[in-house]
């Protein structure tokens, strides 16, 4: 009997819980309809043609560095396994702590270039930098591919730039896009890191078998190269700016 009402006394529990739930979703509702006000109207500019968007100077840099990074990510991690067990004789089990180890250890030097380049308006200069970390760890990994600790040493070098770059692209993809096409120049963005992915495990795969390991950072190391020169001509705004939109406090019942 006892666990019979135990088991009743939870079910009007859940009962009670559904209800207030329901309730809370539909004062929530009412909320939205009636009291949240009605963003004002902004007059449309024209349409951007997707041409213009795919032949844009700006973004095509852009979107060549989007697809470099993540080819330079994926032909270096088909090979790093094999590395680790190689010159660290370390078993796959292990290999989690490697890379957990030097991802964390790139937010510290990751966080305030970020934060540097935001505030001081120096985002083209940390971007740059960035890319020329990329190069270091490709040709540090390349020649020190027998080294343990050069090869773990040349992973945190890559995990530094890989994050500056991988938090900054969209931002400066945002920022550089018409007003009217923002949507479809980040869809660009998304099909060529999607393309930079595919593309880095198939050279990768194919670099190993015909050249070698270090075939695979040499060819990386050459690709983050191109893309300094590349990114080395861009124009970017120093700053985005930001609209809001007013409440008035009598609305939300203050």
């Amino acid at each position: 009997m006892r666990s019979q009402s135990g088991d009743r006394m939870t079910s009007d529990e859940r009962r009670a819980g559904a209800s207030l739930a329901a309730l809370l979703a539909l004062r929530m509702l009412g909320l939205f309809l009636y009291v949240v006000p009605t963003a004002p109207r902004i007059q449309a500019g024209p349409k951007v043609p997707l041409r213009e968007v795919l032949l844009d100077a700006q973004l095509l840099r852009l979107n060549f560095g989007i697809f470099s990074l993540h080819l330079i990510q994926i032909a270096m991690f088909v090979v790093m396994p094999g590395l680790l067990i190689s010159s660290g004789n370390l078993s796959l089990t292990q290999h989690w702590q490697v890379y957990l180890g030097t991802l964390l250890a790139s937010l510290v030097p990751m966080v305030p270039a970020i934060i540097y380049a935001d505030k001081r308006a120096r985002l083209k200069p940390v971007f740059l930098i960035a890319i020329a970390l990329l190069i270091i760890a490709e040709a540090g990994s390349f020649m020190g591919r027998g080294d343990f600790i050069v090869i773990v040493a040349m992973m945190w070098v890559f995990f530094v730039a890989f994050n500056i770059l991988e938090a900054s692209l969209p931002s400066l993809v945002s920022r550089v896009a018409p007003s009217r096409a923002k949507g479809a120049a980040l869809g660009v963005y998304t099909t060529c890191q999607a393309l930079g992915l595919f593309t880095g495990g198939t050279v990768g795969g194919l670099l190993v078998e015909r050249v070698g390991v270090g075939g695979v950072f040499a060819f990386g190391a050459l690709i983050a190269a191109l893309w300094l020169l590349v990114a080395a001509s861009m124009r970017l705004p120093t700053r985005m700016p930001s609209w809001g939109l007013a409440v008035p406090s009598r609305s939300l019942g203050a």
